[in-house]
């Protein structure tokens, strides 16, 4: 059994088709070859664990950003209402926090808009963004959450 199925697998292989590019040397000689890789773009953004609502601003950071020409990371947000704000949950009543940036190019932080990115070599994001408490009904610990998007862009 063993045999038949070596001869099967033989014939199979020289029956199917291989195309082969190379340099056919006839006798002494040599030949150049082309080796080709690529590597894709890659990076590690750290996003805070918490960030207390105290308008402090809050820079994110990269360990690592090696980017191909015309790459950038863009960071947006999501998770806040169509003013900025997010709403928050505990105590005894409700809170909303209100986000922003110090990018002068972006007026609100809307869900999906891009507020800060790295460019190539970068480890601290070119804009930063807050939190401060915008209404708070009663006293009390409060919470919430946004998710921070990270995102390869691609400009030609």
């Amino acid at each position: 059994m063993k045999k038949l199925l070596a001869i099967l697998c033989a014939i199979s292989l020289m029956l199917a088709p291989i195309t082969v590019h190379a340099q056919e040397i006839y006798g002494d000689g040599s030949a150049d070859t082309t080796v080709t890789a690529h590597i894709d773009s890659q990076y590690c953004v750290l996003i805070p664990e918490t960030i207390v609502a105290d308008g402090n601003l809050y820079y994110f950071t990269a360990s690592s950003m090696m980017l191909a020409s015309g790459d950038t990371v863009g960071i947006s947000v999501s998770g806040l209402n169509d003013f900025s704000q997010l709403p928050m949950t505990g105590g005894d009543g409700n809170a909303v926090v209100y986000f922003e940036t110090d990018n002068p190019d972006v007026q609100y932080l809307g869900n999906g808009v891009v507020f800060t990115s790295f460019t190539n070599g970068e480890t601290t994001a070119t804009y930063g963004v807050s939190a401060r408490l915008a209404d708070a009904e009663q006293p009390g610990d409060y919470t919430g959450t946004v998710t921070f998007n990270i995102q390869l862009q691609h400009f030609e």
